[in-house]
């Protein structure tokens, strides 16, 4: 009688434990994933943080994925070599619904008898809420529908968007950890009507719901647009707010246009500096007070006669 037997034992790197397979390893590549609560958002294992059992984590293009252990270890085998493929967590198996992976998730491509290590921490995340408003002369507030609301990061992306409803209410579920500028989009407002400025809002890690975060758009209040970016390396400020007072042909064109509107508007550009741009021939300007609030009164007034502005906030790492 013969028996024939294959298996083939592995050493887990992070836990040292000794892994048995009928699979054999020699030709393949492997993958070690931990998954752990990140209580503290440092995007590291220690403190009160603590490991997540049963996560899947997802290697589509080959080995297909596996489920963490009471460790919140994972170890997923077969990887063909040279074969790139995305691993990721999928947040849907994760036992608390308000918990989101804080990575993405990345590409590998794995190497015969090579062991891939990942971390991938765990957030709780928020939620922000409120009611938009359209306000007329009387100042009486009506709910505003089909309003386009964005939440902006800190660098100037667009973390999540929707569109109010009938009664004008909105809500931003599974927001990740951090500060953001919540506003109205400029396609949501009607002629005649003006938009807040945006406000800042901050999700902590412990989960934070913010209600009622209502916004008005009110009826004889010049609308100024805005814009979100993120500021050059050398900006020096944590957030810089500019005024955008439009494109023009040429530098010339700019000065002469800066200079005219000192002359009309010199209490709302009072203090005012006009920044030199090699790249373009926007006029733009810097403001003494370097704040949201100051930029917005003093496009409020330019734009009430006739002229263009834009607020723009420059934010940078430092935020």
């Amino acid at each position: 009688t013969t028996l024939n037997t294959r298996f083939s034992l592995a050493k887990e790197p992070l836990s040292n434990d000794i892994i048995m397979t009928r699979d054999s390893l020699t030709n393949f590549g492997t993958l070690s994933a931990f998954v752990y609560l990140d209580k503290d958002g440092n995007y590291q294992f220690d403190g009160d943080d603590e490991p997540i059992n049963d996560a899947h984590i997802i290697a589509p293009q080959n080995a297909g994925g596996g489920f963490t252990n009471d460790d919140g270890l994972a170890y997923l085998t077969k990887f063909r070599p040279s074969l790139i493929t995305d691993i990721y967590l999928d947040n849907n198996s994760l036992s608390d619904p308000f918990w989101i992976s804080a990575k993405q998730g990345h590409s590998i491509m794995p190497r015969t008898g090579n062991n891939v290590f990942m971390e991938f921490p765990v957030h709780m995340s928020g939620e922000i809420d409120g009611t938009v408003y359209k306000r007329d002369l009387d100042k009486t507030p009506h709910p505003a529908s089909n309003i386009n609301i964005a939440l902006y990061n800190m660098y100037g992306e667009i973390e999540q968007s929707t569109v109010t409803g009938p009664d004008g209410f909105y809500l931003f579920s599974l927001v990740p950890p951090g500060k953001y500028f919540l506003g109205i989009s400029n396609k949501s407002v009607s002629n005649g009507y003006g938009r807040p400025m945006p406000k800042i809002v901050e999700i902590g890690y412990e989960g934070t719901i913010i209600y009622a975060q209502d916004l008005f758009i009110d009826e004889g209040i010049p609308d100024v647009p805005f814009a979100i970016k993120t500021a050059s390396a050398d900006n020096s400020y944590k957030t810089q707010i500019n005024l955008n007072l439009g494109d023009y042909e040429s530098p010339l064109m700019s000065a002469y246009t800066w200079r005219k509107l000192i002359n009309e508007f010199s209490y709302y550009l009072g203090g005012a500096t006009k920044i030199e741009d090699d790249v373009d021939n926007t006029l733009r300007v810097a403001l003494p007070e370097n704040t949201v609030s100051s930029g917005f009164q003093r496009c409020h007034g330019l734009v009430r006669g006739g002229a263009f502005c834009k607020v723009e906030i420059y934010l940078s790492d430092a935020n």
